[in-house]
C-alpha cells in the first residue's frame, strides 16, 4: 500500500502522538538517516527515546509497515524496504500541514468585483473551524508558465494542504499553456473563477460563476417585468472572453425559450455601433448589458438624448458593482459567499481524502438584485 493510499485510509485513524512518531520515523528515512536496507531502532527503543509507549511506537511502525516502507523480520528486526517518491511524501504533508494557501492575482481595483471579504472572510471561517489555516499571496507578477510551476512545486514541497487560485486577466494564459502539467497537483490545487479561465476546466478543481445561468435569469425576468418587444444586448467592446460569451448565449437561449422565438436579441457595441441604440422613449425596450459598467457607460449616454432608465427604457447589468450604487441598476449580485462555501468544501474533503480521485467543477448562479432601471 503506498503512502496516500494508506493516508486515506487509515491515518486519519491516528492519534497526534502515533503521527508525530510516524512522521519523524518517515523524516530520517528520507533524509538518508536510514537507508533501504537499514534497521529501525526496536519499538521498545523508540518508546524511551521519544518518551512514548510501545503501543505507540507500535502503531507508528505498523503504519510504515502498512505503507511498505518498511518489513519486520523477526531476526533482523524492522528493516527499510524502500524510500518513498517525492509525490508519496508531498500526499503526506498535505494531510498533516493544515494550511490552505491562496496565490491572488487580483488587484486592489478589483475588490469590489472580485476575491474580496465577501468571499474571504466566510472560506476563512469555514476552514479556521476545521483546524486549518488560511494564508494570502498576491502574486500578480508572475508572468510566465515556469515560474508558476516553480512557485508551485516549492508550496507543495512546503507541504500546503491546499492551493486556491485566483485567475484574472492575463494570467488566463499561463493556465491554458500549463492546464494538463497543473492535472498533478489536482487533489491540492483549487480554481476561482470569476470568468476569465478560458482552459479545460474538467481537468481541474473549479469554483466560479455560473455565467451562462445569469444570462439566461438576466433575460427572463426582463420579459416577466412586462411587455417586452426588443432585447439589445450591450457591450463596452467586441471581445472573445468568455464571460461574456457565456451571458449572451444564455440571454439568446433563454429569449427563445421564453418567447419561443418571437424576441429577437440584438447585439450593441459601443463605439462601433455608436453611444447608445434608442433615439426615443421605448419602454417596451430591455437593455443588458454585458457587466455593470458598461450599463453605467449606457445610462449616461441615454441621460445625453433626455432617456432613463426604468421610464424611457429598461436596462440590467452584471456583477452588482459597488461603485455604481447611486445607479440603483438591476443586476446580478455573485453570491461570493455560497462560493466560499463550495470551496471550503471541496477543500475540506481533499484534506479529509474522502474523494481524493474525483475532480469538482461547480458554476454558482448569482442573486438577481431588482432596483429601479428594470
Amino acid at each position: 500500500m503506498t503512502i496516500q493510499h494508506y493516508i486515506k485510509k487509515e491515518f486519519s485513524k491516528m492519534n497526534e502522538l502515533q503521527k508525530k512518531i510516524f512522521s519523524g520515523l518517515l523524516h530520517e528515512i528520507m533524509t538518508g538517516k536510514y537507508r533501504v536496507g537499514d534497521t529501525l531502532p526496536t519499538e521498545l527503543e523508540i518508546g524511551k527515546m521519544l518518551q512514548v509507549t510501545r503501543h505507540n511506537s507500535h502503531y507508528a511502525v505498523k503504519a510504515l509497515e502498512n505503507a511498505g516502507i518498511v518489513m519486520r523480520n523477526k531476526k533482523r528486526g524492522t528493516v527499510v524496504t524502500r524510500i518513498p517518491s517525492k509525490f508519496e511524501l508531498n500526499s503526506l504533508k498535505r494531510f498533516t500541514a493544515k494550511k490552505v494557501c491562496i496565490l491572488n492575482h487580483s488587484h486592489e481595483d478589483y475588490r469590489h468585483i472580485h476575491w474580496n471579504e465577501r468571499i474571504s472572510v466566510p472560506l476563512e471561517k469555514e476552514l479556521n473551524r476545521a483546524g486549518i489555516e488560511m494564508e494570502t499571496r498576491i502574486i500578480t507578477d508572475i508572468k510566465n508558465t515556469g515560474d508558476y510551476m516553480e512557485l508551485l512545486e516549492d508550496i507543495t514541497d512546503q507541504g500546503i494542504s491546499a492551493i486556491v487560485i485566483i485567475p484574472a486577466g492575463g494570467v488566463s494564459g499561463l493556465f491554458l499553456e500549463s492546464a494538463e502539467m497543473l492535472f498533478r497537483y489536482h487533489e491540492s490545487l483549487f480554481i476561482f473563477d470569476r470568468g476569465s479561465l478560458e482552459c479545460d476546466e474538467s481537468i481541474l478543481n473549479t469554483v466560479g460563476i455560473n455565467d451562462f445561468a445569469d444570462g439566461v435569469t438576466a433575460v427572463e425576468t426582463a420579459i416577466r417585468s412586462g411587455t417586452v418587444r426588443r432585447i439589445i444586448f450591450c457591450m463596452h467592446q467586441i471581445t472573445d472572453c468568455r464571460w461574456q460569451k457565456e451571458r449572451l448565449r444564455g440571454v439568446r437561449l433563454g429569449a427563445w425559450r421564453m418567447s419561443g422565438g418571437a424576441v429577437f436579441v440584438e447585439n450593441y457595441v459601443y463605439g462601433v455601433h455608436g453611444e447608445f441604440p434608442l433615439n426615443a422613449p421605448s419602454p417596451e425596450t430591455v437593455l443588458i448589458a454585458c457587466h455593470d459598467e458598461a450599463a453605467v457607460t449606457f445610462i449616461e449616454a441615454g441621460k445625453r438624448r433626455n432617456l432613463h432608465p426604468g421610464k424611457d427604457y429598461k436596462i440590467i447589468g452584471f456583477g452588482d458593482d459597488s461603485r455604481f450604487s447611486q445607479y440603483e441598476l438591476t443586476t446580478l449580485s455573485p453570491n461570493l459567499e455560497l462560493i466560499a462555501k463550495h470551496l471550503a468544501r471541496q477543500i475540506l474533503d481533499s484534506i479529509a481524502n474522502r474523494e481524493p480521485a474525483i475532480l469538482h467543477s461547480c458554476r454558482v448562479s448569482s442573486k438577481l438584485i431588482c432596483r429601479k432601471t428594470l
